[in-house]
């Protein structure tokens, strides 16, 4: 197994918290830790978690939610058949959990908002059914950076919500309005999925 290292600097008294996540080599999440398979150190001491208060929660016991913003290209190409990409997109919300929530845009010239973040999938698949492909050029840079930047996570001791960012495209950029290292500055560590 892999560990990393990491240091945390308070002053007296304080209490610190640190979320993580444990995988194995081929990123399956590791199930069954508890407070004994880590190692946990003060000022290079290491601790006695039930003597020093350390304490474990599973990812099960607080809520956890993930917004997902679906960027969908809607710029006709002679060489791309649209619905192919209309029917990712649906499926793509048909397997949605309760815990997620979609946010819809489109773009060919221009990046539009379709629908707010939603769990309810007639909804999405309706927002969905409503895009239709338009002349143009293929703005997936701007889109990029508009969705990069909708992108928090939030994470406290009750509640953590993760965001990504999935492109469903068939194009490059052909619109030029912003430069891909532009685009590199705004998904740095960020979840994007093309």
């Amino acid at each position: 197994a892999v560990f990393s290292k990491y240091r945390v600097s308070v002053d007296f008294p304080n209490i610190v918290n640190i979320m993580y996540q444990v995988y194995d080599r081929s990123k399956s999440g590791i199930k069954d830790l508890t407070i004994n398979d880590l190692i946990l150190k003060e000022d290079g001491v290491q601790l006695t978690p039930s003597v020093d208060f350390a304490e474990y929660k599973s990812k099960l016991t607080y809520t956890y939610e993930q917004k997902i913003i679906l960027m969908i290209d809607n710029t006709i190409a002679d060489s791309i058949d649209f619905d192919e990409i209309k029917n990712s997109a649906l499926s793509f919300v048909n397997d949605i959990n309760p815990n997620q929530a979609v946010k819809i845009y489109r773009y060919a010239d221009n990046v539009e908002l379709v629908s707010d973040y939603s769990s309810n999938i007639s909804e999405l698949t309706s927002s969905i059914n409503s895009i239709v492909p338009v002349p143009g050029s293929t703005n997936l840079y701007e889109a990029a950076i508009t969705g990069a930047g909708e992108l928090n996570d939030f994470y406290s001791d009750d509640l953590v919500t993760q965001s990504i960012l999935v492109f469903l495209t068939a194009h490059s950029d052909s619109k030029n309005s912003a430069s891909l290292n532009e685009v590199l500055q705004a998904i740095q560590n960020k979840r994007i999925y093309l």
